[in-house]
């Protein structure tokens, strides 16, 4: 897989993308995985439009909806922000990787806080601590992904 950003969480530069995209264009594994995938996603999708007339007015719809979205993206992100806290969810802020990763890790560094005062002989196992540490990798790799779109 291609990455859109260094191992230090900063995007690649052009030179940088075109050398990895360079070898993972000659990543014969790769390749066969993705081809595969592929063709099961759009032997799946004749499967569910068969139509190919109904996919395209679907798409056509679709794209409406997502141009109309976008173009009331920041007031429907404050109103969700809105609605959140209306149920006690605290909502985090972020522009840049590496603040979205401090929220998190912030929350996270709480939350071991937290149970760490509260009880004495917390079994915070191995396979705990795995999983705790697979879930922060998903954040920061979703908010990499999230901060990568809006910049």
């Amino acid at each position: 897989m291609v990455p859109e950003t260094s191992s230090h969480g900063q995007p690649l530069s052009e030179k940088g993308f075109h050398e990895a995209s360079g070898k993972a264009l000659k990543d014969q594994k790769l390749r066969k995985n993705f081809k595969r995938a592929m063709n099961g996603l759009m032997q799946k999708r004749r499967i569910m439009f068969p139509d190919s007339g109904e996919l395209e007015t679907l798409r056509n719809l679709a794209g409406g909806i997502r141009r109309d979205v976008v173009s009331r993206l920041p007031d429907l992100l404050e109103e969700l922000e809105t609605n959140c806290q209306q149920n006690g969810i605290q909502v985090h802020w972020a522009q840049t990787t590496e603040e979205a990763n401090s929220i998190v890790l912030n929350i996270a560094r709480k939350w071991v806080s937290s149970i760490s005062s509260e009880t004495i002989d917390f079994p915070f196992t191995a396979s705990l601590a795995s999983a705790f540490l697979a879930m922060l990798r998903t954040i920061e790799f979703a908010s990499s992904v999230v901060c990568a779109q809006w910049t």
